[in-house]
């Protein structure tokens, strides 16, 4: 089935359908020792999956020839094993071409031979090895990755319908079949020690079917996820009911700000980057777009450009580079010049190693948002969204460009096709349909929708706040918003039309700044809401202070920054009072 579908590292095992021609290959600034298992670059081992490594020894042995799909069927999986064979041998072949930096349309080793197979077609030199088959070594420390890896257990069922048994083995399959979208996580087999497990249990009753999934961690016991959902259950509906809960569960383990990734994104982010490899480093910088701040940027900024030079090859590293240098200039953090122009070239890069992976092609779309290129931007978008529909994450992020640019329905939409899909979501994903609201002159709506996002130092709800406020003349509120404002991103009002004008057009810039300015008790508080300008400049010197992280609230008071002088006075106060009733307390006992 499925779920045994090997996506593990090279481990310690001889090849056993191919020549067992222990040695070492050359070509390019490549090594392949067979003896050791291992694939270096100028020297340097890489990291290569034991299907992709299994391809590229065959084709060595046969370079110059034709490799039918049908010999690395048989070379992969044996006759009695079920699996997605297209998509899985695509995967291989995929993960090797970004290993080598391989691209398919203009290929300098793996040809593509269209509806037969492929080609080495570099020249090849082979070094034997005398000694003869080594021992089965342990894998090589660079290429160990069984650390973070996770397995999908069939799932249990209850009952004596065969219909419910059934049931349960095409979900756990479709299940696998969707983790596979979600590339940089690595799926094995049980029997290979994985640290992660994936199971859950069905249990019919009548008409519902109630199904209990669970992700665990085998290192430390910890349960990270555990969910029941209940649906009718139809025999002549299944399909249904697996498309209904299969995205559910995919999501919200997997995206990027799923469950799995977030806790691998703890662990790596306390190691320094040369101890992590180039495709945890992508883990890594999911702990960014958790925390998301000034500090954490630059960690996974630096971690990522060394992840790029040891690894060219690798596209979700490329990806998540871009999307890095995006933040320098939609978020403000750690400004370097030419963010555009840097985000852009390693979009390219990405989607030129990985044209098949959806992280690249969102990364394109991002980068083409922030250059106003937005034919490009939807065309990116549109490939992004087809490769990988339940990517929660990619779905978000895209809804709220999709409604920026113009295309408030569909993107307001696809926000909340996200927050079905994975409840994690951070509440800044509601963040369009508060501007939406604002832009259609709901204002009093758009305050309850500020309210629901409730992050304080989420400095572009706090500013649609303050104008709302100001519009519907709420001063108090308007006047804490704007508190809020100036202590998530200080000093933000003295470039407001630069900074507003990189995510919306002129028109909404200035109906916010309308309100801003209403906002005030000064109307003339907010130097940079001067005359209008459609076209923002490219790069500017960052005037004002960093952002702060835009962590999600704890705050019950929406709005109210964590260091308001009226925070501390309540505060204060409280303790006091606090104090007052425990003196009165003691006093009472004492005297009776």
């Amino acid at each position: 089935m499925l779920f045994s579908r090997l996506e593990a590292l090279v481990g310690g095992c001889l090849l056993p359908t191919l020549e067992n021609r222990t040695g070492i290959w050359r070509f390019g600034v490549y090594e392949v020792d067979t003896r050791r298992l291992q694939v270096r670059r100028s020297g340097l081992s890489v990291k290569l999956r034991e299907q992709s490594f299994r391809i590229l020894a065959y084709l060595l042995e046969h370079a110059g020839e034709v490799v039918t799909r049908e010999d690395l069927r048989r070379l992969l999986w044996p006759a009695d094993t079920y699996v997605d064979f297209d998509h899985s041998l695509n995967t291989a072949v995929m993960n090797l071409r970004n290993v080598l930096g391989d691209p398919a349309g203009a290929p300098m080793y793996v040809e593509t031979i269209p509806k037969r197979g492929y080609r080495f077609i570099a020249p090849v030199v082979f070094i034997a090895d005398e000694t003869g088959p080594g021992p089965e070594l342990a894998p090589d420390p660079a290429t160990a990755d069984d650390e973070f890896s996770l397995a999908v257990l069939p799932l249990k069922c209850t009952g004596t319908a065969s219909e419910t048994a059934s049931f349960a083995e095409g979900l756990t399959d479709e299940i696998v079949s969707g983790l596979n979208r979600f590339s940089y996580l690595r799926l094995v087999r049980q029997d290979r020690g994985a640290r992660y497990i994936l199971d859950g249990a069905l249990r019919q009753a009548g008409s519902k079917l109630r199904a209990v999934i669970r992700l665990s961690d085998s290192a430390t016991g910890e349960i990270l996820w555990n969910e029941t959902y209940e649906q009718p259950f139809e025999p002549d509906s299944l399909f249904d009911l697996q498309d209904y809960l299969v995205p559910r569960v995919v999501s919200t383990i997997a995206d990027c700000r799923g469950i799995l990734p977030r806790s691998i994104g703890e662990v790596l982010r306390s190691r320094a980057s040369e101890e992590i490899t180039p495709e945890e480093t992508v883990l890594r910088t999911c702990a960014y777009f958790e925390r998301s701040s000034a500090e954490e940027h630059d960690a996974a900024r630096m971690a990522l450009e060394r992840a790029v030079e040891s690894a060219p090859g690798e596209s979700h590293c490329w990806a998540m580079l871009s999307l890095i240098c995006r933040d320098e200039l939609a978020k403000g953090f750690n400004r370097r010049p030419d963010s555009l122009d840097r985000a852009l070239g390693a979009a390219q890069r990405a989607v030129e190693t990985g044209p098949n992976d959806h992280l690249s092609h969102l990364a394109l779309a991002c980068a083409f948002f922030f250059r106003k290129d937005f034919p490009a931007f939807r065309a990116a978008a549109d490939r992004a969204l087809e490769l990988n529909p339940i990517d929660g994450f990619s779905i978000a992020t895209l809804g709220s460009l999709i409604a920026y640019s113009g295309e408030w329905g569909l993107g307001c939409a696809l926000a909340e096709r996200a927050h079905d899909l994975n409840p994690y979501q951070p509440g800044r994903y509601w963040f369009g349909h508060l501007l939406n609201s604002y832009r259609k002159g709901e204002y009093a709506t758009g305050v309850e929708i500020a309210q629901r996002i409730n992050m304080p130092r989420f400095w572009q709800s706090n500013l649609v706040l303050a104008a709302a406020c100001g519009q519907i003349g709420d001063t108090e509120n308007a006047r804490r918003a704007l508190d809020a404002l100036d202590a998530s991103w200080p000093g933000l009002r003295q470039v407001a039309r630069e900074e507003l004008s990189r995510w919306w057009d002129a028109a909404l810039v200035d109906r916010l700044l309308d309100g801003l300015r209403k906002a005030e008790s000064d109307t003339n508080a907010i130097p940079g809401a001067g005359a209008s300008s459609s076209e923002p400049k490219d790069e500017i010197v960052p005037v004002p202070p960093q952002p702060v992280a835009e962590m999600d609230a704890s705050d019950p008071v929406p709005g109210e920054p964590a260091t308001s002088p009226r925070s501390y006075l309540a505060i204060t106060l409280s303790l006091l009072f606090a104090i007052v009733v425990l003196i009165a307390f003691v006093l009472a006992r004492r005297f009776t």
